[in-house]
């Protein structure tokens, strides 16, 4: 956690040309906090019920015969049997914010096989997958000599990171999303569209305020802080991004950025989020984070999923979420 972390969210809320070009800045920012002299790979991806896509690997810091590797790898995938190769890519690409070892995504096995034609030797890889349930993401791997264990505070910061990432992401796949309101960096409401009301704007204006103090002295000080303070979505809605006039004077714009999911037509949208979310094996205290919610309001709205799915437990509604999202997809 040394350094300043914050440059990372920073990448992921900068405006850019396309999806690759947002790729590009979010690995520069990525390079300079993650990486221990291996180098630092990324790449997009999007996972579907019956398909697998991924973009070309982008690299700094990496040897471009470890890049080609890589490029092999991932090429594999798309060789195995239809049924095996989705199998492989959902274990390989979940669809959440996750800070994990290669080793213990896939297994030993079958990262010794990956990275067998590598010009070195590698030990594990750490890796960020930032994608959320519509089965768009983006992945980054460190390359480790040495295994550097990460500890669960560890592990829950970098997740913390990749959930900002895949926000961040959605912003540049979506580059008309609406701007609904602006603000000063102070949080003062500008200008806010009709359907923005009195209530929404003091959420708006409290999450610019938060961004705005973790930009200040908490960014070095205290970086866990200034995370926790950095909302990537108010109230799963809107993302808060830097805009500047001609003159060069920053404005905050709160554009419409909200996971996209699958649900009951008796859902909401928020509680369609949070299903969506946990049935993608997110803890509620990651999913409340993500969303820009409390823990009590993500407490509250499983309570309420599952009184209106007759549901009695978190394991019986997941099954049934998967179960109903499976027909969806078959249909």
């Amino acid at each position: 956690m040394n350094g300043d972390v914050l440059s990372i969210i920073e990448a992921a809320y900068a405006e850019s040309a396309d999806a690759d070009a947002w790729l590009d800045g979010a690995l520069a920012a990525m390079h300079a906090q993650l990486d221990q002299g291996g180098g630092v790979l990324a790449r997009r991806f999007q996972v579907q019920p019956a398909s697998i896509w991924q973009g070309d690997t982008r690299a700094i810091g990496v040897a471009p015969e470890d890049v080609a590797a890589t490029d092999r790898a991932a090429a594999w995938l798309t060789e195995l049997p239809p049924p095996e190769a989705m199998a492989v890519a959902r274990q390989m690409f979940p669809l959440a914010p996750v800070a994990v070892r290669l080793s213990h995504l896939i297994g030993r096995p079958m990262m010794t096989h990956l990275v067998t034609n590598y010009s070195r030797p590698v030990s594990d890889s750490l890796g960020l997958i930032a994608a959320d349930p519509s089965g768009h993401g983006c992945v980054f791997f460190r390359i480790e000599d040495k295994p550097c264990p990460l500890s669960r505070r560890e592990t829950a910061f970098w997740e913390r990171i990749a959930a900002h990432l895949v926000t961040g992401y959605r912003l540049a796949r979506d580059r008309q999303g609406k701007a609904e309101a602006v603000l000063d960096p102070g949080g003062k409401i500008l200008h806010r569209e009709s359907d923005i009301t009195l209530d929404d704007a003091s959420v708006l204006s409290d999450a610019a305020k938060g961004i705005d103090r973790a930009r200040g002295r908490l960014r070095r000080a205290d970086p866990e802080r200034a995370l926790a303070l950095w909302k990537g979505l108010v109230s799963g809605r809107w993302s808060l991004v830097d805009q500047f006039d001609h003159d060069g004077r920053r404005f905050v714009v709160a554009k419409r950025n909200p996971i996209t999911s699958r649900g009951w037509s008796v859902l909401s949208e928020r509680e369609a989020q949070i299903l969506a979310c946990l049935a993608e094996g997110q803890a509620p205290k990651l999913i409340a984070y993500q969303l820009g919610l409390s823990m009590a309001t993500v407490s509250a709205d499983l309570s309420r999923i599952m009184r209106k799915l007759s549901v009695g437990s978190r394991l019986e509604l997941i099954t049934a979420y998967r179960a109903q999202r499976s027909q969806q997809e078959t249909a």
